[in-house]
């Protein structure tokens, strides 16, 4: 049951939701779980969104970046009425329509949508797994950055000119990588168990790191061949998330431990610390646009937002009121948080719940969310590379776009913002002393947003 700190979810402001997607599949039921969207992803230029669409396939459709919407057969696309201003279009099968090209619920063609700011015609596309999808992540290559594990001038897979891929990971342990401009696919095998997790490198290198139940990650080098460079083991038990900071240095990965792990990325890939907080398992890990803040979600029906390279706690934000006892906490309490994504301004947190809420809390105002939306088994959620759209999929194969709360944030932050991209870890911070003041350190070092919370036992 949803509980709220000085308010009730009544008089908590209300998302909007854009659309819907819904595969056409059999019932949902907790035993058959064929339909459910484990992970969803967009791709970093806004053209492609990328679902777990049921019965082991993956989806991937054009996206309208102008209107944040997907480009998707009218069957499985449900608009609600307060979106039908703008873009509800005459039924395509309308005998009298003299439109021959199929048209979606958005207006955009269900034959191909033209990228943002791109002559290229983008076509939906299909792939059949043959296994339960249980993660998705896009990569993008930049074609000046060299290969970093191999100095071998052939190859059977030339990725050197690679815009966008998507890589799938499946619960029997393999990943298919799929190369969007090429339509090529390449399987990397060597998992034991289902990948919960992956991310590329956001430096355009095209490095792959796949969080996986057999309790290890790896490390793939998708420009040369695909070949494993890393497997790391710290975990003792299932690895169930990671996330890359900004600048792709950084990287957290989460688990089954109750603990999230910190590593290097940049040469030897080695472990940098273990943030030790949570009482449950940690299920879903995300950095700050500035990569200055790491947030993390958990069983315990809790998020904690911590300064990753201090360790520090720096908020928690509750989703049961008055707080779980430890106890509690680290048991079946019925409101495990299974997902959470920080918004690309900087200033919001989105988490969903097994409460049947979806939340967006303001990183300054965390007593209650700012705006909530009810939805029942939520699985995952992720923004829109804008910010303007959070989307959520659910076990019984739905996918729902929100409208995501947005503020033009304070110059001062803003300016925060860009100094912390350049300086990310906090423990530099100190080597400013000499050109900044006291006060405007600990305002970088994000000590305006830290509260101290005493632990119920």
């Amino acid at each position: 049951m949803a509980s709220f700190q000085l308010t009730t979810h009544e008089k908590i402001a209300k998302a909007t939701e854009k659309c819907e997607l819904k595969v056409q599949a059999v019932p949902f039921t907790r035993r058959n779980n064929v339909n459910a969207v484990w992970s969803i992803a967009f791709s970093p230029d806004r053209s492609r969104f990328a679902w777990s669409s049921g019965n082991r396939r993956v989806q991937i459709l054009p996206w309208n970046a102008l209107k944040n919407l997907p480009i998707a057969d009218p069957a499985n696309l449900i608009v609600p009425d307060n979106n039908n201003n703008d873009h509800q279009q005459e039924d395509p099968r309308d005998e009298d329509s003299d439109n021959d090209e199929r048209m979606s619920c958005d207006g955009g063609s269900l034959d191909g949508e033209y990228s943002d700011g791109e002559a290229e015609w983008i076509q939906p596309k299909t792939i059949e797994c043959g296994d339960i999808v249980l993660s998705l992540a896009f990569g993008s290559s930049l074609p000046h950055k060299k290969l970093r594990t191999s100095n071998v001038k052939y190859r059977m897979y030339d990725h050197s000119n690679t815009k966008l891929m998507l890589a799938i990971g499946l619960k029997s342990g393999k990943i298919k990588t799929y190369d969007i401009g090429k339509d090529a696919t390449l399987h990397l095998m060597d998992h034991k168990d289902g990948i919960r997790e992956m991310a590329f490198n956001p430096d355009g290198s095209l490095m792959l790191v796949s969080a996986s139940a057999d309790h290890t990650l790896k490390v793939w080098d998708m420009k040369d061949d695909g070949n494993m460079v890393k497997t790391l083991r710290e975990h003792q038990k299932p690895v169930i998330s990671c996330s890359f900071s900004p600048n792709g240095k950084v990287m957290a990965s989460v688990g089954s431990n109750k603990m999230a792990i910190l590593w290097d990325m940049t040469s030897s890939i080695t472990l940098i610390h273990r943030l030790i907080g949570h009482h449950h398992d940690i299920v879903g890990c995300h950095f700050s646009t500035d990569g200055a803040l790491l947030a993390t979600a958990s069983w315990d029906a809790r998020v904690c937002v911590w300064d990753p390279y201090t360790g520090e706690v720096l908020q928690q934000l509750h989703h049961v009121f008055p707080p779980l006892p430890t106890v509690f906490a680290g048991g079946a309490n019925n409101n495990f948080v299974r997902g959470v994504a920080f918004s690309p301004d900087g200033s919001h947190i989105a988490t969903v719940c097994d409460d049947k809420y979806v939340r967006f809390w303001s990183l300054w105002e965390t007593s209650d969310p700012e705006v909530v939306y009810p939805l029942e088994n939520a699985l995952a959620c992720t923004y829109s590379p804008d910010g303007a759209v959070l989307a959520a999929g659910t076990r019984c194969g739905q996918v729902k776009f929100l409208e995501a709360p947005m503020k033009v944030n304070k110059l001062q932050h803003m300016c925060r913002l860009s100094i912390r991209r350049m300086v990310q870890d906090t423990r530099e911070l100190p080597g400013l002393r000499g050109y900044l003041p006291g006060e405007m350190l600990r305002y970088l070092a994000y000590k305006d947003i830290y509260t101290e919370y005493e632990e119920e036992v």
